[in-house]
């Protein structure tokens, strides 16, 4: 098996991990659904809903969010043009219960399981009600019959040592396990004699069982998997401290993200680690291939929120140090898209690595961190590209840094540089998947920086006299340089056109953005406002209002942290967003049959993402929304446009149309040296008014 993020723990420190899990989960704010080892979710849960959405109805999801009834219903309603929520709200009738997340007892006697849901009957008294029926007719009345019925005695318990619902047979299997055991070749030969029913059960005497090797049935039911029910993932069976880390994980919601299809892979994780005899769940790896077959592909997705959060509890930061790799949650921190899992190992010289994680840590606890995980991954290069070099040309591999001199900075400033100029691979880093990762200017630039500041800081905080870092080896490290880069200028006449177009914006909405998610509104209020594409993105659903009687948005600009700004927007674009705010509340209300709360409105998103977002509270992605207009531009053919460039469009009109400098810089929220005289030279050119 592949190693994880964390060794399989010895004796001692595998009860001081229980010990604290023990603690968390006997706290007051622990949940106690989540405190058994069968776990049972209601039907509605807010994170592991498992039932049907329609109202009304107890049976299990099968396809989406609906059960295999209500699919069929909403599809056929779908093709006459019927709304979704009006159908959730008041469903046509789509048969029975349906399986339950628990077994249900025989109304008549306590110690046998119901077959048949509706009548709480088990099998012995439904035969006897069927023969009954068949003899009265249409006059049959039930509750008649049923106070006439006496109680039958119980099998016990499922022999299937992880099983918690009862015996079916004298066999000592409930239906589910009987169901199992045959499917398998029957392991033992356990088996009952003819008509058990009459010739023994009626006469009031034992049952026999028969067995071809009695051990090997009895194994078959010490190893045999819990039976799956909707609703309920079955600890039994697992080591106590993998036990409490799924209890602990399934209630923080850090086992996986949302709804059935979680569950069942919580089920299907817990008899993964079950039959390996785990210790703990961090010895799982989500590169594992067998994890993958046997749990699915939300199995690894799993295990890396599982052990991402376990993490938090069993490593302390020195000890992290030590391993080489840095947690963003040990700081309070979370990076966004991030697991927040920074790893260092590459990075081979001991010294260099320290000097590398203390720096992180340093922008982690300071008040200005970063918002994204850009600054890290660019120090984390300079890193790797400094250690490679430094293995293969500096004495000893670099261990040393009392013998790195200044000529092995010239030498690395040199590599990197000629690196850059014939477009050669990386010497320590790769891309997401493994490949070669290309020096470019912007890659040597961000190296040459980061190393820059790393070295000089640790000479200034004295680290580098600890550790014998000769002065002119820091020194020697030049600073980048000027970047030679080609911003793209406002759109043309034509372009700004084309991209305005009635005809055009129908176009995007309809060929690239089929299933309504925003594309066009989202487009309309960028070249209206000049914001940027995040800004704009990342709107909350309230974010429109009127004062005074003029229609304005407010926005975060969270670039340069100004947070509730508000900007004026024509009628056109308000009646947009307005739409798209219904929209975007049908949305919540298909997706969970009821209106969002006063808090769930506060936080919901007013361009909600259609992935694995029930609550509506993530926002699309850049990378989605440029994507989609990427493929819309070249459809127009006008040749290469970035959204960002209507940013620049509105600075140079109002530029032109007399606004002042620093009216521009207020209204769109900063903009650059560089981009301020470029803008005030087209202001100024004989070029025509752009939009």
């Amino acid at each position: 098996m592949t190693l994880s993020l964390l060794p399989r723990p010895d004796a001692r420190e595998g009860r001081d991990r229980l010990e604290i899990l023990t603690a968390l989960i006997s706290a007051p704010s622990f949940d106690p659904l989540f405190r058994g080892d069968i776990i049972t979710i209601p039907a509605g849960h807010p994170v592991y809903r498992w039932n049907c959405l329609a109202s009304g109805c107890g049976r299990p999801a099968r396809s989406g969010d609906l059960c295999d009834g209500h699919e069929r219903l909403w599809r056929k309603r779908r093709g006459e043009g019927g709304p979704r929520a009006g159908f959730l709200q008041a469903p046509p009738p789509a048969g029975g219960p349906g399986a339950g997340t628990e077994e249900h007892p025989c109304r008549i006697c306590p110690e046998r399981a119901a077959l048949h849901l509706a009548l709480r009957l088990c099998q012995h008294h439904l035969g006897r009600w069927d023969r009954y029926r068949a003899r009265h007719g249409d006059d049959a009345g039930f509750s008649e019959w049923l106070a006439g019925q006496q109680p039958a005695p119980g099998f016990g318990c499922c022999r299937v040592r992880v099983c918690p619902e009862l015996a079916h047979s004298p066999l000592g299997l409930c239906k589910r396990h009987g169901v199992l055991y045959r499917s398998q070749g029957r392991p033992g030969g356990a088996a009952l004699p003819g008509e058990w029913a009459l010739r023994y059960e009626k006469a009031g005497k034992a049952v026999p069982v028969r067995y071809a090797d009695e051990p090997e049935f009895r194994r078959w039911c010490a190893a045999a998997a819990p039976a799956a029910r909707p609703g309920q993932v079955n600890l039994r069976g697992l080591h106590p401290l993998v036990r409490a880390e799924f209890q602990w994980c399934m209630a923080s919601g850090a086992a996986v993200r949302t709804g059935r299809e979680g569950l069942a892979c919580l089920q299907r994780l817990a008899e993964y680690a079950r039959v390996r005899a785990l210790g703990s769940l961090t010895e799982l790896s989500a590169e594992d291939a067998g994890l993958a077959a046997e749990t699915g592909r939300q199995g690894p997705q799993a295990v890396r929120m599982i052990t991402g959060r376990l993490a938090l509890l069993y490593v302390t930061p020195e000890q992290a140090r030590e391993e080489g790799y840095i947690l963003a949650g040990h700081f309070g921190r979370e990076l966004p898209r991030r697991s927040g899992r920074t790893d260092l190992s590459g990075i081979s010289q001991r010294w260099l690595r320290d000097l590398v994680w203390d720096y992180m840590a340093g922008l982690l606890r300071s008040p200005g961190c970063p918002r994204t995980a850009g600054p890290f991954d660019d120090m984390r290069r300079a890193g790797l590209e400094l250690s490679a070099f430094l293995g293969l040309r500096a004495p000893g591999g670099g261990h040393d840094p009392r013998a790195l001199t200044a000529g092995h900075m010239h030498q690395f400033a040199a590599d990197q540089r000629q690196r850059e100029h014939d477009g050669l691979v990386s010497l320590g880093v790769t891309g997401r998947h493994g490949e070669p990762s290309v020096v470019t200017a912007v890659t040597r630039q961000a190296v040459f920086n980061c190393t820059r500041r790393l070295l000089r800081g640790a000479l200034e905080s004295g680290e580098a006299g600890r550790l014998g870092l000769d002065r002119g080896f820091i020194t020697s490290m030049p600073a980048h340089g000027p970047l030679v880069t080609r911003s793209r200028p406002p759109f043309t006449d034509e372009v700004a056109r084309a991209l305005a177009d009635e005809e055009n914006l129908r176009k995007l909405a309809r060929d690239h953005d089929p299933s309504g998610n925003g594309t066009r509104e989202a487009w309309e209020t960028i070249i209206a406002t000049g914001r940027r594409c995040g800004e704009v993105l990342n709107l909350r659903l309230d974010c429109l209002g009127r004062y005074g009687g003029l229609p304005m948005l407010w926005h975060d600009q969270s670039k340069v942290g100004n947070y509730d700004e508000a900007v004026r927007i024509p009628d056109r674009v308000w009646q947009a967003l307005k739409a798209r705010q219904r929209k975007t509340l049908a949305l919540f209300q298909s997706r969970n049959n009821r209106p969002p709360t006063a808090d769930e409105r506060a936080a919901m998103a007013l361009f909600p993402s259609p992935a694995r977002n029930r609550d509506c509270s993530r926002p699309l992605t850049d990378t989605w929304f440029h994507g989609h207009f990427r493929a819309w531009v070249a459809d127009l053919d006008t040749g290469r446009q970035v959204p960002h460039q209507a940013r620049h469009t509105m600075a140079t009109s109002l530029l032109r149309a007399g606004a002042t400098l620093s009216h521009v810089r207020r209204y769109l929220g900063h903009v650059s040296e560089r981009m301020s005289e470029r803008y005030i030279h087209l202001a100024h050119s004989d070029l025509e008014d752009v939009l």
